[in-house]
Parts: C-alpha cells; structure tokens; sequence
C-alpha cells in the first residue's frame, strides 16, 4: 500500500509505526516527490492522509487530480474523489441543513449588505477561509468590526461567513473508522475562541471530561450519532467530525475532516487506521 502525506507528523509517525508492527509492505509518498503522470498499479489501497500544502494556491484542484488519476487505475484510495468533494466547507454544511443536522447559520456571499445584514442579526460572526483547516484564518468578528469583513471581501471576493455560537467553552472531537467510533475527546482553549490543539487547545478524553463534569455525557452520546451521520452522508472511509456543545444544550455540527489529526486522542487511532487498511487490502 501508499501512505501519501506529510512526513515527521505525530499522524504519520503513528500510522508508520503500526505498519511496520504488522509487518505491511508500504511506501510513503510526500506531496513535494509528486510527479504525474504515474503509473500507481502496484498499489491496492492508497491513503491520502493530507491534501498539499497551502502554499499551492490550487490545492484542491491537485488534490482532486491526483485522487481521480489514481481512480482511473482502479485503485482504491482513501479519502475518495467523490467525498473529497462534499467536503467543501459550504456543500458540507447545506447538505448537514439537507439531513436535518444542526449547523450554524451560514452565508456565502460577494454582497457587502448581505454581510452587514447578517452580522446585524447575529451580532457575532466567524469568518472562515473556503481553504484550510485546523483553525487556520478563522477570526471571529462583532458588529464594530464589520470593516474587517469588507477587506476580506475585497481582497478575496466572497466570505462565508457563520453566526458565532456561545458554547459550553468546548467542542468534541469524535474519530470514525469503517462504521465505528474508535475516539471521542474534548478540546478546549483558555486563550481562543477556536479549540484546536496545534492553536494552544488542550485535548481532554471523553473519560476524563465525563467524570468532572456529568452534563456532557449526552454531548458526547449526539456527537457520536451525528459522526456517524456525517460519515455515511459524505461517504467515507474514516473522518473526524467536530461539533460543538451550545450553552442552551444543543449540539451543532462544526466540521467533518476526512484528512483528520488525532494527536488528542488516548486511543490507538493510528493502530485503528492500519488494521482498517489491511482488511482492506485482503478484501480487494
């Protein structure tokens, strides 16, 4: 099998780890080695396990690329091309409102009065990019900081745009493999709105968080249903799916990342990943 992504992270060091326990012949490809075209046919099971680098302002356009070139060798990749697509951050959050998931209210849109309005409305907003993850670019922007938003408009040409939701002061980070949860944890940061670990957030497991404080106990259990949700509604193999405890008791869905981290999680996760690969690989 081909493992392709970043070498030297916490993810692919664990996912190497447990492919050389299990004594599984691979190869690691980095995106910066990339050449196509290519013949891949020697490979039954490729993971994808992070979209290029963001310095390539067509990421997805090569991510795209490159996933559908090895479908066309009847190889079968993990994430696929089909899922990769409805993971685009505004087709993934209409087709949650589809399914009748809770999402934040959110806008895309080039109208500089439509942003206005909505942040009239909302009063708190978060901006986020279209591309990237992990936090990254995310801000969160009052009433009195609607210029902020005109310069991204006009530097950018449309923003999406979500109504900030006041929350409990943590979102869940719930890990899917096959059909199975295999980890839950909680994140939180004292010092910023976003929760994610690489940002100063801090990863507390769902024993741990549960035990301190018995009123997310049914946090977690919808987070769990909503993953598995998300899971089979976007059609893949494994993902990581965030959402977010409300502070009037709802659970809204964030954000489902088929190229997910799980440095968080007390769990085997990468263990998880590679015995999911293999059975794979013996079914095919």
């Amino acid at each position: 099998m081909l493992i392709v992504g970043k070498p030297g992270t916490f993810e692919s060091e664990q996912i190497v780890k447990y492919l050389n326990k299990r004594e599984v012949e691979f190869d690691f490809l980095s995106w910066c080695e990339l050449t196509l075209p290519r013949d891949f046919r020697k490979y039954k099971i490729i993971l994808v396990r992070t979209p290029p680098p963001l310095i390539y302002r067509d990421m997805p356009v090569l991510l795209l690329n490159f996933i559908e070139a090895l479908e066309r060798q009847s190889i079968k990749v993990i994430p696929s091309s089909e899922s990769v697509r409805k993971c685009d951050k505004l087709t993934l959050y209409s087709q949650m409102k589809d399914h009748g998931i809770k999402t934040p209210p959110t806008i895309l849109t080039s109208v500089e009065n439509e942003i206005k309005k909505f942040i009239e409305e909302n009063k708190v907003v978060v901006y986020k990019p279209l591309i990237g993850g992990g936090g990254r670019g995310i801000l969160k922007i009052e009433e009195f900081d609607i210029k902020l938003l005109s310069e991204k408009l006009k530097n950018e040409g449309y923003v999406l745009i979500q109504k900030f939701v006041e929350n409990q002061g943590y979102d869940i980070r719930t890990i899917v493999i096959g059909g199975e949860v295999v980890s839950q944890y909680a994140r939180t940061n004292r010092g910023d709105f976003r929760y994610n670990i690489h940002l100063g957030g801090a990863a507390i497991p769902k024993k741990d968080f549960i035990s301190n404080n018995s009123s997310a106990i049914r946090f977690f259990k919808e987070s769990e249903i909503i993953a598995l949700k998300v899971k089979k509604i976007l059609g893949l193999d494994m993902c990581g799916v965030d959402t977010l405890p409300s502070i009037e008791g709802a659970v809204y869905f964030l954000e489902a990342n088929p190229f997910f981290g799980f440095k968080g999680a007390v769990e085997k996760v990468g263990e998880r990943i590679v015995d999911y690969l293999i059975q794979l690989e013996k079914n095919k």
